[in-house]
């Protein structure tokens, strides 16, 4: 079969979507050598991206309206038999087509989505009535889009897997710091993070900082114990999951939440508020329903020694999992 994949992301800065893409195309690389792909982005191949023989990479070009421009005409000229939207792009074409959502955020908090909220929903729109099968990242969004849309059927659920960059670790003195990293976006609810982080420097351990890794800085943040990095390199991401004393979550909805896999595949305990995980993940990390639990939660683990089960977890999300299941739903 030929099979066209939306790779736009690459084209992006290090975001969830990017390496989301980046890892499942290796590993669709790695375990699929029978049907052709056809890799469709906007900019020049990245050096860190490896393609086997049965792999074409095609640079659309303008950029400009890519999705109902230059990649409709594409499909058009080039028909593939099934077209995979990694990250929900999709022209209008007569293959298969197998949309990967990654949530349902901007209805759950339309007003934190007040500049997007139109363009998400018709995406959406256009998705469950194109899309032979809509893919997801875990039963929780499975169970609200049941909820939400009761014709829906043909939804999946596959999990990440940890990305093949941090598929390694190793054991090292933890530092007296907390982690969060993620987009400067509201849903990410981090004016909360740094109230739950200030209570604790506060009432436990005031040399601890918290460091926040983002794509833009948060111009509200002036304390001195909190720092934000932007521009990070994977190398350099690995190494502040490794040493950091916990990674800390408070997003008001999250469909995965990436960096907790990150962060548990290096040896570092997470401290989740109740809407930043989902229920795949629960047995892995300490969860609190209210902000005085989370504090206690972080108490905890400054001073006991977490145990992660690396080996299970590596188990149960792993990529060639992933695409084994993808490969059936051919």
């Amino acid at each position: 079969m030929k099979i066209g994949i939306d790779a736009g992301a690459l084209c992006g800065i290090n975001s969830g979507n990017n390496t989301f893409t980046l890892n499942l195309i290796k590993a669709i690389g790695e375990k699929d050598k029978k049907n052709n792909y056809i890799l469709y982005s906007f900019c020049k191949i990245k050096k860190c991206l490896k393609l086997n023989k049965n792999f074409i990479y095609k640079n659309l070009q303008p950029k400009y309206f890519w999705n109902d421009g230059a990649l409709k005409f594409e499909q058009i000229n080039n028909q593939t038999d099934i077209f995979l939207g990694l990250n929900q792009a999709f022209p209008k074409s007569s293959s298969k087509k197998i949309i990967f959502s990654h949530g349902l955020s901007f209805i759950y908090f339309k007003d934190l989505y007040a500049v997007n909220y139109k363009r998400l929903n018709k995406q959406l729109n256009k998705m469950l009535k194109d899309a032979k099968l809509i893919v997801v990242s875990s039963t929780k969004v499975k169970n609200e889009f049941g909820k939400l849309f009761s014709k829906s059927k043909n939804i999946k659920v596959l999990n990440y897997g940890i990305p093949y960059d941090f598929l390694t670790t190793k054991k090292v003195k933890k530092n007296k710091y907390f982690l969060n990293v993620g987009n400067n976006h509201p849903i990410k609810n981090i004016r909360l993070l740094i109230k739950c982080f200030n209570s604790f420097v506060k009432q436990v351990d005031d040399t601890y900082r918290l460091y926040i890794v983002t794509d833009k800085k948060y111009t509200f943040i002036k304390d001195r114990n909190i720092i934000q990095l932007t521009k990070v390199s994977r190398k350099t991401l690995k190494r502040l999951y490794l040493y950091a004393k916990g990674y800390l979550t408070t997003s008001s909805y999250e469909s995965f939440n990436l960096p907790i896999l990150e962060a548990l595949s290096q040896n570092t305990p997470v401290v989740a508020l109740k809407d930043s995980y989902i229920p795949e993940m629960r047995k892995y990390i300490n969860t609190a329903q209210t902000t005085n639990e989370f504090i206690k939660q972080m108490d905890l683990i400054n001073t006991s020694k977490n145990k992660i089960n690396i080996y299970q977890l590596k188990k149960d999300f792993s990529w060639d999992k992933y695409v084994e299941e993808l490969i059936k739903m051919y």
